[in-house]
């Protein structure tokens, strides 16, 4: 649609440039990962400038776009814009304007969202991006802002288009915005946001993730609540048979750190919320002293109830076997 509309005016040629699939990961992590898509669009312009050396080079940039634009803008001096449009940018205030200047034959025309949340996100969730396409840059010696009623990608409109950069791109025409006269303030939500350092609270928590996950606990604490699912705490046996005692490594060996399942009958019910659960195997007879993961589930369980059990066995001796991630397969309905 942009390209149709402008393609109007006498004398202009649009060349969409398209950087390809662009991941969150590669989004958010400033080590290297950006890179790749800048580098493309770098290329594509130069090539451009190459089979057209006489034309004059404008671009129109949206989220990511502008940061790589302005990327590219310090990088490479042979790039020269006659116009360039910044919109949803999420380029930082602090960016320097005053290097590549020059290069900006009608400065920058910013259009900003007054209702676009992701450049307050990008800012406050990763490195090297700002709030721009939310509140402007403020620097009108180079930059020029207009606000809109608009989220993220509502400039791409063919009113829009017509009635702000049509005018812009034919006769270096600018349109102002009503809205700004009107537009309320920030939410003050939106404000503290965008002061926070969540992307270094958000390394913590990914730092924390990989450094307990071999551990087990966030397998733990990620594991949702179930009705039907139990957390082992003891098993005991009443007295351990002297079969079993005999065959205990051949045991260990055919069983430790194996899922196994058994049929068992929910047994009464002791203090702290506690089920046992008597179960025979093929050595030996004992039992399982089960709590729930939900306090709140407690009575779910009814004595005699039939029940298939899961778990991993952790560990066994002549005096107990224990369990991990103890699970209650199946039970009947009404249960």
């Amino acid at each position: 649609m942009v390209k149709r509309v402008l393609e109007e005016i006498s004398g202009i040629r649009v060349v969409p440039i398209k950087y390809g699939y662009f991941d969150a990961f590669r989004f958010w992590c400033p080590l290297g990962t950006r890179s790749g898509p800048i580098d493309d669009l770098r290329r594509e312009m130069q090539n451009t400038r190459a089979t057209h050396p006489n034309a004059r080079m404008s671009v129109i940039a949206h989220s990511f776009g502008t940061y790589a634009i302005a990327r590219i803008l310090l990088e490479n001096p042979d790039i020269v814009f006659h116009h360039a449009v910044f919109c949803g940018s999420i380029v930082p205030k602090s960016y320097r304007w005053d290097y590549v200047r020059e290069r900006l034959q009608t400065g920058v025309l910013n259009d900003y969202g007054t209702r676009d949340i992701w450049p307050v996100l990008a800012k406050c969730l990763s490195w090297g991006y700002g709030d721009t396409g939310r509140h402007g840059f403020g620097r009108g010696a180079t930059v020029i802002d207009r606000g809109h009623d608009y989220s993220h990608s509502d400039f791409f409109n063919e009113q829009f288009v017509r009635n702000y950069w049509e005018p812009w791109f034919a006769a270096d025409k600018f349109v102002p915005s009503r809205w700004e006269e009107k537009a309320p303030p920030t939410p003050w939500c939106l404000s503290i946001l965008s002061l926070l350092p969540l992307q270094w609270v958000l390394c913590v928590l990914i730092g924390l993730a990989i450094a307990f996950w071999p551990l087990g606990v966030w397998e733990r604490l990620l594991r949702p609540a179930r009705s039907d699912a139990i957390t082992f705490e003891q098993m005991a046996d009443d007295h351990a048979s002297e079969d079993f005692v005999a065959h205990i490594d051949e045991y260990r060996a055919a069983h430790l750190d194996r899922q196994v399942e058994w049929d068992a009958i929910i047994g009464e019910r002791v203090p702290g919320g506690y089920y046992v659960f008597p179960v025979r195997s093929d050595l030996r007879e004992f039992r399982v002293l089960a709590k729930y993961d939900s306090i709140d589930d407690a009575g779910a369980l009814r004595e005699g109830t039939k029940v298939k059990l899961r778990a991993v066995v952790d560990d066994i001796n002549p005096a107990s076997v224990r369990l991990k991630h103890l699970q209650i397969l199946q039970r009947p309905l009404g249960n």
